[in-house]
């Protein structure tokens, strides 16, 4: 199976996007080691908002779980992704 390679440019869209809107990283590192990629990866949604800034909205919140999904597979693609 050849790995999606756009997906991973997703994913980093995905850390862009908080950051753009946080003015923080998601995480310090993406390890396994650090809580709140840890959070990420396990799919532990509740926890990383939890430590988030309160200023994303339900949608936003969505559209950061969508781009930083563990599997690249299962990742929001371009096609996904609504710009208005």
């Amino acid at each position: 199976m050849e790995y999606p390679g756009d997906k991973a440019d997703m994913f980093a869209c995905g850390v862009i996007l908080y950051n753009m809107r946080s003015g923080k990283k998601p995480f310090k590192k993406a390890e396994c080691s650090d809580e709140q990629y840890s959070r990420v990866f396990r799919g532990k949604w509740d926890l990383f908002w939890q430590d988030a800034p309160q200023i994303f909205s339900e949608q936003m919140k969505q559209m950061v779980q969508n781009l930083l999904h563990p599997s690249p597979f299962k990742r929001y693609g371009f096609e996904n992704v609504n710009f208005v």
